[in-house]
Order: C-alpha cells, then sequence, then structure tokens
C-alpha cells in the first residue's frame, strides 16, 4: 500500500489484527504467536545491549555512503575497519584491533530505506556474544538494529542476563524496585543503587530478573535503562531451575576454590542425570566474568557466547549458599 499525503487513512488497532484502510485500498496484519525463544530475545536484549562498546560512529554522509555501498553477502564472514573517516568492508582480518567482524552483511540492508533520513550511525560490538548492534537516527526516531554473531543463530535471550543471577533473590526487593522504576524515564545501575540503597551488582541483577518480565529496555545511544511493559507472559527459565535442581540435589564435588571479597574462583566434578563434568567458574562483582564446562552446551556454543550452562550457574548457587 501507498500512501500520499492528501490521502484520507483510517487506522484501526484490534484485539487480535490492525488494519489500514484508504478509499480504494485495505490492508490487515494478524496478529501471530511468536516462538518461546524469540520472546527470550526480546525479554533479554537489554542485558545484551548494556554489554554493547561503541566501535564505529558516522554522522549523515558516511553513514548514508557506508549502508548504500553494501553488497548482498548471504553467510560470507567478512570485516568491517575505519579508513579516513569513510567504513569500508573487507574479506581480510585487519591487523590492527579497530574492526568489525561480521557474518551475513546482507542484514544490513534492512537499514537501505532510511538511507534518504539518516542523521547518525553508530555501530556496537557486544564481545560475550560476538554480536553488533546498529543504532540510527532520523529526524524523529531512534531505530536499532541487533544482528547475531552468525547467520544460523539468534539471539539466545535469556543467556547473557543468567550471568548476573546469583542465588538471592528477594522479591521484596523486586517488587520494590518495579515499583521505583515505574516513576523513571531512565536510569542508570550507578543511580538507581543509591535510590534502592544497594550495592551496583545487586542492582544490576534485579534489573537482569525483571527483564525476565518484559519489564525493562536499555537504550544504547543514551547508556540507560527504561522501565516497559511487553504484552508477554513469563516464560519459565528451563535452564535456570534445571540449575536450581542440581544445586537442591548437591551432586557437586569442589575441587579448586580461591574466594575474595567480590570475587571467586571455583573447579568442580558436576554429576548430572546422564554424565559427570568438569566445570570452572570465576564470578566478579556479581557477573559470571568466565566459565567454562565439559558439557555440550558450552562446547556446541563455544563457550559462554549463548550464557552459562547449569552446571555453571549451580556451580555459583553452591559456592554462594555453601562456601
Amino acid at each position: 500500500m501507498t500512501l500520499r499525503q492528501n490521502n484520507e487513512v483510517n487506522f484501526e488497532v484490534g484485539k487480535d489484527e490492525i488494519s489500514i484502510k484508504t478509499e480504494n485500498t485495505q490492508v490487515k496484519e494478524k496478529k501471530v504467536k511468536l516462538p518461546e525463544r524469540w520472546i527470550k530475545g526480546f525479554l533479554q536484549s537489554q542485558a545484551i545491549f548494556s554489554k554493547s562498546k561503541l566501535i564505529f560512529s558516522l554522522n549523515s554522509i558516511p553513514a548514508k555512503q557506508f549502508i548504500a555501498s553494501i553488497i548482498t553477502r548471504l553467510k560470507d564472514r567478512v570485516y568491517i575497519l575505519d579508513k579516513g573517516g569513510k567504513l569500508h568492508i573487507s574479506e581480510i582480518k585487519p591487523s590492527n584491533d579497530n574492526f568489525i567482524e561480521i557474518s551475513g552483511l546482507h542484514r544490513v540492508k534492512l537499514l537501505s530505506k532510511l538511507i534518504p533520513s539518516i542523521k547518525m550511525l553508530n555501530i556496537y560490538k557486544i564481545e560475550e556474544t560476538g554480536g553488533t548492534i546498529w543504532v540510527i537516527a532520523v529526524d524523529n526516531a531512534v531505530i536499532t538494529l541487533a544482528l547475531s554473531n552468525e547467520v544460523s543463530s539468534g539471539f539466545s535471550g535469556e543467556g547473557e542476563g543468567l550471568r548476573n543471577i546469583s542465588s538471592e533473590q528477594d522479591q521484596y526487593t523486586l517488587d520494590f524496585t518495579q515499583n521505583i522504576i515505574k516513576n523513571l524515564d531512565f536510569f542508570n545501575i550507578k543511580d538507581l543503587s543509591h535510590i534502592l540503597e544497594l550495592d551496583e551488582s545487586k542492582t544490576s541483577e534485579t534489573i537482569d530478573i525483571l527483564s525476565q518480565s518484559g519489564l525493562v529496555g536499555y537504550d544504547c545511544l543514551k547508556k540507560t535503562y527504561f522501565y516497559r511493559e511487553l504484552p508477554f507472559k513469563k516464560i519459565i527459565n528451563s535452564r535456570l531451575n534445571n540449575a536450581k535442581n542440581l544445586f537442591i540435589e548437591e551432586n557437586i564435588d569442589i575441587k579448586e576454590l580461591k574466594k575474595e571479597k567480590n570475587y571467586f574462583y571455583a573447579e568442580a566434578i558436576i554429576k548430572g542425570k546422564t554424565d559427570t563434568y568438569l566445570t570452572k567458574i570465576e564470578v566478579e562483582k556479581g557477573y559470571i566474568k568466565s566459565g567454562n564446562c565439559s558439557c555440550e552446551w558450552i562446547t556446541k556454543n563455544e563457550g559462554l557466547k549463548r550464557g552459562p550452562c547449569k552446571h555453571i550457574i549451580a556451580l555459583r548457587f553452591f559456592i554462594e549458599e555453601k562456601l
């Protein structure tokens, strides 16, 4: 459907569909059921976005030129680098560190229709997952496009958020925090921790837990969180629940432990239902800084790119509760 300036348009929003109607045409979009993994991605986007690092920032003309220059590349792995203030695409890995490695650059072509209106382009890199975030500013809006590190895999959703969740989860604190952020336009972890009178690691964990109910978003440009309510029912996090069951059953044999204030490193043998696993974890200021496990999840997903496995989470809970 093409709309012109002088067209009379009726826009209707219903429970299960929306429709746009002109004098000659009507278009309807019906509600569809999203896959659960997509919903997890929406709910945990803030955990991924908040870890991003700004790599390139372009004003209007260089941004328009770069988006327009992108040739459709399906599953090619290419490198984006800066040469004299302009971005270039190379199939050879650069010798310096100021570049972005990306698979499936054709996905960025989604932004090509915005070229006439682009005022600014920021490109962010997520070290933990290998993903990228593309933020375009136009006159009255900001558009964000997040790309996973591979065309064949999406964001795991809950993965990054699970790196921040400890064994201590206080419902009173969760309810109180939700009531506070409802009345804030934007907030960061430092300022919110002062309001809640909690340390920053506990505040960050609380925000990650609330995000699992679709209550928190993150603005890369402003580097701030914001309150939201997505129309999704709360989804049971199977990985977290399985970790809690392992912890409750206490099938964990500690082999090495180094523990200091706000830090610990541990190695353990964990007995699962079908096998026994060697699991390692390093936690600093409430965040799983590194971790490894001999299980299939970690091997398949190249470490923590899709978050910690249930064995790593269970080991964390065990250290925090028992030792």
